[in-house]
């Protein structure tokens, strides 16, 4: 195989890869993503692939004009570095951590301000992924080592468990947290007995927890 031959295949596979990152952004509604961020991830293969294709062309334009190398050569460096750039900021903000999951609903750590993160969750909806609301939130002094959340649809109940570390007072903690599954409401920690004494007789009588 010639590196003509080479440098055409790697540059069709980079202009799919760009149709199949940018495509669904326009296609999506608000608040909707492919399932496991599959446009993200593309989009950052085809960033980084995008860099040899770019030093390929620039090898063959200067083979046929060397009286300006120079500037091929210029403004291929130009492009591998912004290319790279792009492709950090697509690691950093866009690609979210999953904390949790199950077969219908997902939770990802996502960036929420410079002093905190958010926890968003996620329902499946066949290859679309639609975003609900914040479950929980976890702010700089909070170093959480597990996060959990049970999900019970018959009740419209979130229950939301979190422990981990507070590093400005060097103290363990551990929080439970309810949220309203329609929509999202935040219940308030004198709740809290009350749902977990009803969870408890659904769960005793037999009703299904997800």
């Amino acid at each position: 195989m010639t590196a003509i031959q080479i440098r055409r295949i790697i540059g069709v596979t980079v202009l799919v890869l760009w149709v199949i990152a940018l495509v669904p952004r326009f296609i999506l509604g608000k608040g909707e993503r492919l399932v496991f961020q599959l446009e993200n991830w593309v989009l950052l293969f085809a960033l980084i692939l995008s860099i040899p294709y770019m030093i390929m062309r620039t090898i063959y334009a200067i083979k046929k004009d060397n009286k300006h190398k120079g500037y091929y050569w210029l403004d291929c460096v130009g492009t591998c570095i912004t290319l790279l750039v792009m492709s950090f900021c697509t690691v950093c903000f866009f690609l979210d951590h999953k904390l949790w999951s199950n077969n219908d609903y997902i939770v990802c750590d996502e960036f929420g301000g410079v002093f905190a993160t958010d926890y968003i969750l996620y329902k499946r909806n066949g290859l679309v992924e639609n975003r609900l609301y914040v479950v929980g939130n976890i702010f700089l002094n909070l170093k959480p080592n597990h996060v959990d959340y049970t999900i019970y649809e018959p009740l419209d109940l979130i229950k939301m468990e979190n422990e981990g570390m507070d590093v400005e007072y060097n103290t363990k903690y551990h929080e439970t947290t309810f949220y309203r599954l329609s929509d999202g409401h935040r219940y308030d920690k004198s709740k809290n007995d009350p749902l977990l004494t009803l969870i408890g007789f659904r769960v005793c009588c037999g009703e299904r927890e997800f």
